[in-house]
């Protein structure tokens, strides 16, 4: 478990993007591996550690970035053109 932890953790400023995208195949590597036995006592333990065979895939809404789901015209991930108009401009203080 830590090694797959460990696995998807790794990464840049994206990390959490990466982290989430790479948790379930790891997570499903484990349970793969897992003898028949086995396999109901350490599936039980994957799902407190947020296994979810049944996740579906994000798919951004019209406007959100599919790699940040942030505002595409907000946000610079790098994917979009920057500098652009933010439609949720910060409040003044």
């Amino acid at each position: 478990m830590g090694a797959a932890l460990a696995e998807t953790a790794s990464g840049c400023g994206q990390s959490d993007v990466l982290f989430e995208s790479g948790l379930q195949p790891a997570l499903e590597r484990i349970l793969a591996d897992t003898p028949d036995e086995l396999r109901l006592q350490v599936e039980t333990e994957l799902r407190t550690r947020d296994y979810d065979p049944d996740r579906s895939r994000y798919e951004p809404a019209t406007g959100e970035c599919g790699l940040t789901g942030l505002a595409a015209d907000c946000w610079s991930c790098g994917r979009h053109e920057w500098p652009a108009p933010c439609a949720y401009p910060l409040p003044a203080r």
